[in-house]
């Protein structure tokens, strides 16, 4: 029979093996944040700015992932849902400096659009969760919002609201 000092060093040891992989696999699964910030930052974005949201949205996929959860279970679709609302400005942009046509009808239409495609991702993904529901939609929607941050909250809003009434819950 083992001494219970040892058994208790084992598991110590046990639980910081298990901790640390968790914690690797969590920065593993954060590689988005660092791509949409070099993204952010060639489609013109000032890397002041994205540092100061990509830094904290990084840690907090990171630690989210790492406690798991519903919130944890949130990140990779926020961070799926952040995308248009990341790219689609930055590309409506270049269309308009293409077609010279106006710059703020482009890039308010294009924040919207982003905001609600965000949102119906963030909706549909909250619908098809079944336990702890609104945990995983307020991580996702918040996720979602930091990476692509600009004007298209409302687009978020309104795109989730109906989309997340609307698909069937599962059992």
């Amino acid at each position: 029979m083992e001494r219970p000092d040892n058994v208790a060093a084992f598991a110590k040891r046990a639980r910081f093996t298990y901790e640390s992989a968790r914690l690797r696999s969590a920065i593993v699964r954060a590689w988005p944040v660092p791509v949409a910030a070099c993204l952010a930052v060639r489609l013109g974005a000032a890397q002041p700015h994205v540092l100061a949201l990509a830094v904290p949205l990084a840690v907090a996929a990171i630690v989210l992932v790492w406690r798991g959860g519903a919130a944890g279970r949130a990140v990779a679709p926020g961070l799926s849902a952040g995308i248009a609302p990341l790219i689609l400005p930055g590309l409506a942009m270049d269309c308009a400096t293409a077609c010279s046509a106006s710059c703020m009808t482009w890039c308010a239409t294009s924040c919207v659009a982003g905001g609600f495609i965000a949102g119906g991702l963030v909706g549909f993904s909250t619908a098809r969760f079944s336990h702890g529901g609104w945990r995983f939609g307020i991580t996702a929607a918040a996720i979602a919002a930091t990476l692509g941050v600009a004007g298209m909250l409302a687009g978020l809003a309104v795109g989730a609201v109906p989309v997340f009434a609307l698909v069937p819950r599962r059992p």
